[in-house]
C-alpha cells in the first residue's frame, strides 16, 4: 500500500518502491471496501514525488473508516529531515511514529512488532505473515 511496504492483516505485501503515492492511495481506499486486506502497519517516505507523505495521511484522515468496519493502517514515517516540528506535525496527522534516515532497522522492527501485538490483543488473532 505504501511505496516502501506493508503488512496485510492477511499476510506480507511490499509495494512497487516506483509506484505513486496517489495509486498507493488508490489500493488503500480499495482494500478499506474489502476490509480484510487492509494494510496493519505501514510505512511511509515523507519525500515522495506527486503526493508526500503528508498528504498521505491528510487523504487516509479524510476517509471513512468507522463505515467500512475497520481501522485505518498504523502509519510510520520514514524521512532524512526530521525536524522537532515536523516530527510533531506528522504525528498530530496520525503517524504513531518518525524514524529518520538512515533508518536504524532494529528500532523500526521494535515498532512494528507493537503494533502487531495490538492488533492480535485487540482482534485475538494474529495477522497471517508470510
Amino acid at each position: 500500500v505504501s511505496p516502501m511496504g506493508s503488512m496485510s492483516r492477511q499476510g506480507a505485501a511490499a509495494a512497487d518502491p516506483s509506484s505513486k503515492s496517489d495509486h498507493a492511495l488508490a489500493q488503500l481506499e480499495a482494500a478499506r471496501h474489502h476490509r480484510h486486506s487492509v494494510p496493519v502497519v505501514m510505512t511511509l517516505d515523507v519525500e515522495m514525488p506527486h503526493l508526500d507523505g503528508r498528504g498521505v495521511l491528510r487523504a487516509m484522515r479524510a476517509m471513512d473508516w468507522e463505515s467500512a468496519g475497520t481501522a485505518p493502517p498504523t502509519a510510520i514515517v520514514v524521512t532524512g529531515n526530521a525536524r522537532r516540528h515536523d516530527s510533531r506535525q506528522l504525528k498530530g496527522l496520525g503517524a504513531r511514529a518518525v524514524l529518520t534516515k538512515p533508518l536504524d532497522p532494529p528500532q523500526l522492527a521494535a515498532y512494528i512488532s507493537q503494533v502487531l501485538s495490538a492488533a492480535r490483543a485487540q482482534s485475538g488473532t494474529p495477522p497471517r505473515v508470510a
